[in-house]
């Protein structure tokens, strides 16, 4: 799904509920939510994000190791790497399961 596509989605729910937004406005609301996760994410170094229902970003730090070039056998250093990572909430992975939670 592209970005394009998730404002039709918004558009078609806030229509079926008889909203006045437009379509600019609702393309400005996503475009702010996800500058707000990106910013958090690169600049503040928050721990998580944890979107209730959803699930959790979160940055894995990748120790820094010594590597070996598999055709030379030459030794390098491997520095330290951030991973975005995320895990899907219980709820959501039951849903993806098509399994209701009890």
């Amino acid at each position: 799904m592209r970005k394009k596509d998730l404002v039709n989605q918004v558009m078609m729910k806030l229509q079926k509920q008889e909203t006045t937004l437009k379509r600019k406005d609702v393309e400005r609301i996503i475009n702010m939510f996800l500058d707000i996760l990106e910013n958090t994410i690169l600049y503040k170094k928050e721990e998580k994000i944890q979107l209730s229902g959803f699930g959790t970003f979160y940055i894995k730090v990748r120790q820094p190791r010594i590597g070996r070039n598999p055709r030379t056998g030459d030794l390098y250093k491997i520095p330290v790497r951030y991973n975005l990572t995320f895990k899907p909430s219980q709820n959501f992975v039951l849903q993806v399961n098509h399994k209701k939670k009890s």
